[in-house]
């Protein structure tokens, strides 16, 4: 009985070092994200949003995505773009907390797959969930 007693608040010890652990490792990046966003905002350069910042440190600099990551952006896009038709890439990747840069293949392989039409040209290109869009005259 008294092997059990010490087994569990052996275990409870435990628990709570690996608790105390995590919280001291998300409170240093929480730190570090708050002072790149700072940094950034210092020297006029693009203030990036918490994931933005979490997604880039996550990955090498120059490392492919996988195709998980891909498609799973393409799933958030097309969800994205059923509730706001008509929106252009920086409101999508505003609305998604993401960067232009990071919709870019996702929404090449959707309009490939006839999954999202667009309508314009350039930085006017407007995107539509579904087939093309019949155009107004």
């Amino acid at each position: 009985m008294k092997s059990a007693v010490l087994d569990m608040s052996d275990i409870e010890r435990q628990i709570r070092q690996r608790i105390e652990s995590f919280v001291a490792e998300l409170s240093g990046l929480i730190r570090r994200t708050a002072l790149d966003s700072v940094r950034q905002a210092l020297s006029g350069g693009r203030l990036t949003s918490g994931r933005d910042a979490a997604i880039s440190r996550s990955r090498p600099k120059g490392a492919k995505r996988s195709a998980a990551e891909i498609q799973s952006t393409a799933r958030a896009v097309i969800n994205w773009v059923r509730r706001n038709p008509g929106r252009g890439v920086e409101h999508i990747a505003r609305g998604l907390g993401s960067s232009t840069k990071d919709l870019v293949l996702p929404i090449k392989k959707l309009l490939s797959e006839k999954k999202l039409s667009s309508q314009g040209q350039k930085r006017a290109t407007k995107y539509f969930a579904g087939a093309k869009r019949a155009k107004k005259t």
